[in-house]
């Protein structure tokens, strides 16, 4: 809906509690690649890597995530089973969907 003969239209939504409700909903589907993007994210600031550099250790970047979740764990439901399990299968989700691709030993 919006309002209108405004210089710029309005628009505002007319169900918000769903809208609410389905922006808290979208944040604990999508944890465990957010949590590993920021781990990669960190751990490249960490070690100040330039551009032509990008691969992070596995125990490093195993590390950053281990924090992370230990730092949300009381706001997200992580899936059973270890972090370096839940982590592996990470990787390999995002490298599925090609945002991400691993070369031997290393994330």
């Amino acid at each position: 809906m919006g309002e209108r003969n405004l210089l710029e239209p309005i628009l505002y939504a007319t169900k918000r509690f769903e809208l609410s409700y389905y922006r808290n909903e979208v944040m604990h589907i999508f944890v465990e690649e957010a949590v590993l993007c920021c781990s990669l994210y960190a751990s490249q600031k960490e070690r100040g890597n330039t551009i032509p550099e990008k691969r992070v250790p596995a125990p490093v970047l195993l590390e950053h995530v281990s924090f992370l979740s230990q730092l949300l764990k009381f706001e997200f439901i992580f899936p059973a089973g270890k972090v370096t399990e839940n982590t592996e299968k990470t990787v390999k989700l995002l490298e599925v969907r090609q945002p991400l691709t691993t070369p031997n030993a290393e994330y």
